[in-house]
């Protein structure tokens, strides 16, 4: 998991740019929706400024649900629902401001491709910010789905912010990675780490339960675990435990770079290399796999 970037522009700016691309007219008679939304154009920069605020203080919490309803809410929300190519390019514009590995990565899993849309605090529950960039976070549909309407309860938040939470670069995602008669075993744990605050950590195992991070990790562990015995296999028949070791480890320090020291794979592929048994049987499986292809077996 890694943080994202926020847009430097302002999110009203963009507010205005959808209500202005609406049609006037829908067949023939007036467009009602645009109306209201050109009506409420200064309330909305007003709850823009509020959550900006709140979000500067680390109090979104504090966002009390929205006043809008009947008519007005009915159009925000439409505002969100009918598209249209500057909702499509302000989307493009929040994926394409993270780093080239998260781009197409949901960040609340770190498993899926990007094909949904979040509304960090929900539309249907706040419909102001249905079209506020700072509001709108890319992820997959499993995620979203679980997350739901979630994001707090008794006024905490426990569903992780990937642009205001500060994720710790102190681990606290962990496996067991076991290695039995050649049939590897995988299971994930949270642990809170000394310098990770009793907050943030909170948020972070709630987090986790909701979207079922831990089950679905597990889930996709034999994918990953098939994919780098594949790697391994191509290695020199020279390669010694101690080289393959290093080889992982090195490999290691490559991903947390790119995804961050709590994505699942690589806390996986770090076990894997500290798995003695492990190390052993894949540089016997080298020797034996380069031999037979020496003897056209």
């Amino acid at each position: 998991m890694k943080n994202f970037q926020a847009l430097q522009r302002p999110g009203y700016e963009y507010f205005r740019q959808i209500v202005d691309s609406k049609n006037n007219t829908v067949k023939g008679q007036p467009n009602t929706k645009k109306e209201t939304l050109v009506r409420l154009q200064d309330q909305v920069r007003l709850k823009y400024l509020h959550y900006q605020g709140c979000f500067d203080r680390q109090a979104l919490h504090s966002i009390d649900s929205s006043s809008f309803v009947g008519v007005e809410k009915e159009s925000l929300l439409w505002a969100y629902s009918s598209g249209g190519s500057v909702l499509d390019g302000l989307k493009a514009e929040i994926k394409n401001s993270q780093s080239q590995d998260w781009q197409n990565l949901c960040p609340y899993c770190g498993i899926s491709g990007v094909d949904e849309t979040d509304h960090y605090l929900p539309k249907d529950d706040y419909a102001e910010y249905a079209v506020f960039s700072l509001n709108l976070i890319p992820s997959c549909g499993r995620c979203n789905k679980k997350k739901g309407n979630y994001w707090k309860v008794d006024g905490e938040r426990k569903i992780l912010n990937f642009y205001l939470d500060q994720l710790p670069d102190r681990q606290f995602l962990h496996c067991r990675f076991s290695y039995d008669n050649n049939l590897p075993g995988v299971e994930y744990r949270l642990e809170q780490d000394g310098a990770i605050s009793d907050g943030l950590f909170s948020v972070i195992s709630a987090h986790y339960e909701r979207l079922e991070l831990l089950g679905r990790y597990k889930e996709n562990s034999n994918d990953f675990i098939t994919t780098t015995i594949d790697s391994i296999l191509s290695y020199s028949k020279d390669l010694t435990t101690q080289r393959l070791k290093i080889s992982m480890l090195e490999q290691y320090g490559r991903m947390v770079e790119r995804y961050g020291v709590n994505h699942w794979q690589c806390v996986l592929l770090k076990e894997m290399a500290g798995a003695e048994l492990f190390v052993e049987h894949m540089v016997r499986c080298i020797k034996g796999h380069t031999l037979q292809d020496e003897l056209g077996l």
